[in-house]
């Protein structure tokens, strides 16, 4: 959505970084009783990151984004198996789980509403 051309060693740090943090919180979530929370942060985080950035951003710009690829087949679906296991085995209740859907997004959507203004000054 407006993003800076940047060096391919620039998204593969951001990557990798980002995919470090869901498994720092996962193996944390894994080896601690009932802290599930920032697992389920995070990767609502990344997927959110991958849905608005990059799919809608694809969509918006008709260019397609190295990042869709990512997201769509790696960030999008661990979300979706941290939010499915963790529910299913009562790891979180409902009303967490609907507080982390809407935490997850929170960043970019303040993000593009960020962008929306700097883009309305211009």
């Amino acid at each position: 959505m407006g993003a800076n051309k940047q060096s391919s060693g620039y998204y593969w740090c951001v990557n990798i970084i980002a995919f470090i943090i869901v498994a720092v919180t996962g193996f944390y979530a894994y080896f601690t009783n009932n802290n599930n929370s920032g697992l389920i942060i995070s990767s609502s985080f990344l997927a959110s990151n991958a849905l608005f950035t990059h799919v809608f951003g694809a969509i918006k710009t008709h260019k397609y984004s190295p990042g869709m690829f990512t997201g769509v087949c790696l960030y999008i679906p661990i979300c979706i198996i941290c939010y499915v296991v963790a529910f299913s085995n009562h790891l979180i209740n409902d009303n967490m789980l609907v507080i982390y859907i809407i935490i997850g997004p929170l960043y970019e959507l303040w993000n593009y509403s960020k962008y929306k203004r700097l883009v309305r000054v211009k």
